[in-house]
C-alpha cells in the first residue's frame, strides 16, 4: 500500500465531514475542517498568502517560491470553497442575460459554456443564494484567519464562482483579494477597444490584478467593472522565471506538446480544408513516431492535455501505423510537468500553443507543421508575424534534419524574440516573480494603511 494510497485513505473521512458540515449548516465546523487542507507550500515569512489552487496557477507559485522569497503560501483547492457555494446557489448558466448575446449567440454556443462565472453578478436568480454563501463564509473566516494569519488571498482568476463572497469577505476585513492573472498569452491580438466576453457579466472583486502584458491589462481596465488603472500591475508570468538562462541538458531529449487542430480551426475553413488540416496533422505526429522508431539513442515525450480524448490521440495513431513496433524510447503522458519536460529537451514541436513561447524563452528550437496549404501562411495565433522563430515542416526529412542539428536552427536573433514577448509576457528577465512579490507586500501594506 503506497504513502499516497494511504494519505487518499485518511482523507477521505475528513472530506466527508466537512460536505456534512455545510450540509448542515455548521460554518465554524466547516472552517476548522477546512484548515486541515490547507498546505504551507514553503517555510515561515514575513508574509502569508492564503492561495486559492489550480493546476497551471500552482507553477506560478512554484516560481514565486523558487525565484521571490519575502512570502509564505499557503494552499487548498478553490473548490473546497466550491462546494459550498453550488450546495447554496442552484446554478443555471443562462447565456442570453449577457449584453449582446443576441450578436454573437453562435459563438457562445458554439464555446460550450459551462462556468457560471460569467451571469454570476447578473442573473437575479442567484441572488438569495449568493446572501447564504456570503453569511456562512462571514462565519468561517474569524476562525480562518485566527488559525492561518493570513495577510492577503491569491487566486489565478477573478471568474470563478467559488471565491467571489470570500474575496468580499477579505476586503471587508482589510485584507486584500489579489488576481494574478493566468490568463491573455495572446493578448497582443486584442483590441483594448473592444469589450471581451469576460467583461459583460463579470466583476471584479479584489485590491490588486496582476497581468502578464500590456494589451490584456488596457482591455481589462477599459471593460471590467470594478478594475481600474490602480487596481491593475504589469509584472510578467512567474513560471517563466523557470526558463530563463537554462542551457540545454540532455541533448538527445525531444517533446511534442500533441494537439488536434479541431480545437484551433472551429470556424472560417470548409470540410474539405479541415480534411487537409487533420492529414498534416496526423502526418506531424507519425513523423514524431517515426523518428523514435528510427532513433533509439533519443528519448521522445509525448505530452497531452490532461482529457482522455487528447491521451488517446497519439496511442490511436500508434495503434494504426506502429502497431507491429515496440518503441521503447517514447513516452506518452498527460501529467508530467511542461516546465521539466521543456528545461530537459532540445528541440519542441507543438502548435500554437503557450508551451511554444515557453520553449521560445528557453532558448530551443521549436518545430511546428505547416499549414499554408490552407491557411495561405503560418501567419495566425500566437505567432502572427512572427512565424521566422519557428521552423515550420511537414516532411520527415525536414523534422530529422532539424532534430539532428538542432543548433542550426534555434533561433539567435534576440531583437526579434525581445518584440515578440513584449505584448505576451512583458519582459523575459526572469524577475517576474520579483516584481509579483514587490506588488503582493505593496497592496498588503496599502490596505495596512501604512
Amino acid at each position: 500500500m503506497t504513502i499516497k494510497y494511504l494519505k487518499h485513505l485518511i482523507g477521505v473521512p475528513i472530506r466527508i465531514a466537512y460536505r456534512i458540515s455545510y450540509q448542515l449548516n455548521f460554518p465554524e465546523l466547516s472552517a476548522h475542517i477546512l484548515c486541515l487542507f490547507i498546505k504551507p507550500l514553503n517555510s515561515n515569512k514575513k508574509y502569508r498568502v492564503l492561495c486559492l489552487g489550480r493546476s497551471q496557477f500552482n507553477d506560478d507559485i512554484r516560481a514565486l517560491i523558487t525565484h521571490g522569497g519575502n512570502i509564505q503560501y499557503l494552499y487548498f483547492h478553490k473548490m473546497l470553497l466550491g462546494e459550498i457555494v453550488r450546495h447554496m446557489i442552484p446554478f443555471d448558466l443562462d447565456l442570453s442575460l449577457l449584453p449582446k448575446y443576441s450578436e454573437i449567440k453562435n459563438i457562445l454556443q458554439e464555446s460550450n459554456f459551462t462556468e457560471d462565472g460569467i451571469t454570476y453578478h447578473i442573473d437575479p436568480r442567484y441572488y438569495e443564494g449568493k446572501d447564504r454563501v456570503y453569511n456562512y463564509f462571514s462565519k468561517m473566516f474569524p476562525i480562518l484567519h485566527k488559525k492561518l494569519k493570513f495577510d492577503a488571498v491569491m487566486s489565478g482568476n477573478y471568474v470563478y464562482i467559488d471565491q467571489q463572497e470570500f474575496f468580499k469577505i477579505c476586503e471587508k476585513n482589510d485584507i486584500p483579494g489579489i488576481i494574478m492573472n493566468k490568463e491573455g498569452i495572446s493578448g497582443k491580438n486584442i483590441d483594448p477597444n473592444v469589450s471581451p466576453w469576460s467583461g459583460w457579466g463579470c466583476r471584479f472583486i479584489g485590491s490588486k490584478m496582476l497581468f502578464m502584458n500590456e494589451p490584456y491589462m488596457q482591455s481589462e481596465i477599459n471593460h471590467l467593472k470594478g478594475l481600474d488603472k490602480r487596481k491593475a500591475s504589469l509584472v510578467g508570468l512567474p513560471r517563466f522565471d523557470f526558463y530563463v538562462n537554462t542551457p540545454v541538458k540532455e541533448v538527445n531529449n525531444i517533446v511534442l506538446f500533441a494537439f488536434l487542430i479541431s480545437d484551433y480551426f472551429v470556424q472560417g475553413v470548409t470540410e474539405k480544408e479541415m480534411t487537409i488540416l487533420e492529414m498534416i496533422t496526423d502526418e506531424f505526429h507519425k513523423n514524431f513516431i517515426t523518428f523514435a522508431i528510427k532513433h533509439p539513442e533519443y528519448n521522445l515525450v509525448i505530452k497531452t492535455k490532461p482529457a482522455n480524448r487528447y491521451l488517446k490521440q497519439p496511442k490511436d495513431i500508434i495503434n494504426k501505423y506502429f502497431k507491429e513496433f515496440k518503441i521503447d524510447n517514447l513516452t506518452i503522458t498527460n501529467d508530467a510537468k511542461v516546465e521539466s519536460l521543456i528545461i530537459n529537451a532540445s528541440v519542441i514541436l507543438g502548435y500554437n500553443t503557450t508551451a511554444l513561447i515557453e520553449g521560445l524563452v528557453a532558448n530551443k528550437t521549436i518545430v511546428s507543421p505547416n499549414f499554408s496549404a490552407v491557411t495561405g501562411s503560418n501567419n495566425r495565433g500566437l505567432f502572427k508575424d512572427y512565424s521566422d522563430l519557428l521552423n515550420y515542416v511537414n516532411k520527415y526529412d525536414e523534422m530529422e534534419n532539424i532534430i539532428l542539428n538542432y543548433n542550426d536552427f534555434a533561433c539567435s536573433d534576440l531583437n526579434r524574440k525581445k518584440q515578440f514577448f513584449e505584448p505576451l509576457i512583458y519582459k523575459n528577465d526572469g524577475k517576474a516573480s520579483q516584481r509579483v512579490d514587490r506588488e503582493i507586500i505593496k497592496t498588503i501594506m496599502e490596505r495596512r494603511g501604512k
